[in-house]
């Protein structure tokens, strides 16, 4: 049996093997090419341990060794530097480091560290997709307030030419820039639409879980996928306030004496989920009355406070919805099957491009 610790980054990785029969340990250093990862494969087996850090790569490798290895935990970074409070620093060190904790905790049977969620690799790809999908809109955004900015020194510069002040050859210059962030805006629309159409697609493998989603007004299919894309498997969760705070709708509490400071959102977990719920949230209020009364009974509080409460209600319907497999309650079944009918519309339209691409 080892004890594995694995420093990885993007072209290697350095070992630390803690062997408990011979009570030794050594360290090597792979590069990722297969020649290399077969050689690290060749000197583990089924009774060994293995310990990372999460990082950019941290997944997929996880997929290409964890069918060798006894178990696979993956740990946060910044809890191996909270409990090694060293300003040493090294690829060998921190191989060196994972190694001893996670012996410490198989052999102790205490848990110090608490293991990154490995989301499957069809998780992983809409979240990959959704990366890509938020960049392009960011950059959009980005392109659009500059050609409104752009717009607006083409008035002042007009309003000089009919003054007789000059200013015609700014002017062109201007409506230039205007056409070149305007071709630009124009083909990343397109981009855009293309990876939505894929997230979509991706999707319909999840097509449970987006169909129970989706019985909430203002929870469209591409909201409800990127859902699911956030929180992988529904039973990880222990509760509603877990699944909440995971989801990052969950406020900061502090008491002090009698006080109660309530602060801002909790920053761990993943943001996919309440920015695409945000997005729809005006929609899902005026179309629940439930939801409706519960914005009324916390009106002169601040808009932003009630918001993330009207979200967290939403992501407490949707975790007992899901572990009970059922829909709404307050649902319009007539729009929720004509949301489902038109997603299904799209992906019989989507496999007849797919074929006829690959035809």
């Amino acid at each position: 049996m080892q004890y594995i610790g694995i420093d990885l980054h993007s072209h290697k990785f350095t070992c630390n093997l803690i062997q408990k029969e011979a009570n030794r340990s050594y360290k090597e250093t792979y590069y990722i090419n297969p020649a290399d990862i077969r050689r690290f494969l060749n000197k583990v087996s089924e009774q060994d341990y293995v310990m990372l850090e999460a990082s950019t790569n941290t997944f997929g490798f996880v997929d290409i060794i964890k069918e060798k290895v006894k178990e696979v935990k993956v740990v946060n970074p910044l809890e191996i530097r909270m409990i090694y409070d060293s300003e040493k620093k090294s690829d060998k060190e921190d191989a060196e480091k994972l190694a001893k904790i996670l012996r410490y905790e198989i052999e102790g049977g205490e848990e110090i560290t608490k293991g990154v969620y490995v989301p499957e690799e069809r998780i992983r790809k809409l979240r990959s997709l959704y990366t890509s999908y938020k960049l392009i809109k960011k950059e959009i955004a980005g392109l659009k307030n500059r050609v409104r900015s752009l717009e607006r020194e083409v008035g002042v510069y007009e309003m000089r030419e009919i003054m007789g002040g000059g200013g015609r050859e700014m002017i062109e210059i201007i409506k230039m820039q205007v056409k070149v962030l305007i071709g630009a805006i124009e083909r990343l629309e397109e981009a855009a639409k293309e990876l939505k159409e894929r997230i979509l697609y991706e999707g319909r493998i999840y097509r449970e879980e987006i169909e129970i989603m989706t019985s909430i007004d203002g929870i469209s299919v591409f909201t409800a996928i990127g859902i699911k894309a956030d929180y992988g498997d529904i039973d990880r969760f222990k509760n509603g306030k877990k699944f909440c705070s995971y989801l990052r709708s969950v406020p900061k509490v502090d008491g002090s004496g009698e006080r109660v400071y309530i602060g801002k959102t909790k920053k761990r977990g993943r943001r996919l989920s309440i920015t695409l719920l945000l997005q729809g949230l005006h929609h899902a209020i005026n179309k629940n009355k439930i939801l409706k009364k519960f914005v009324e009974r916390k009106e002169g509080k601040g808009k932003g406070k009630i918001r993330m409460a009207v979200a967290r209600k939403i992501f407490m319907a949707i975790y007992y919805m899901l572990k009970r497999k059922e829909y709404y309650r307050y649902r319009d079944e007539k729009l929720h099957k004509q949301k489902m009918a038109e997603y299904d519309k799209f992906l019989e339209k989507y496999e007849k491009k797919l074929d006829k691409h690959f035809s």
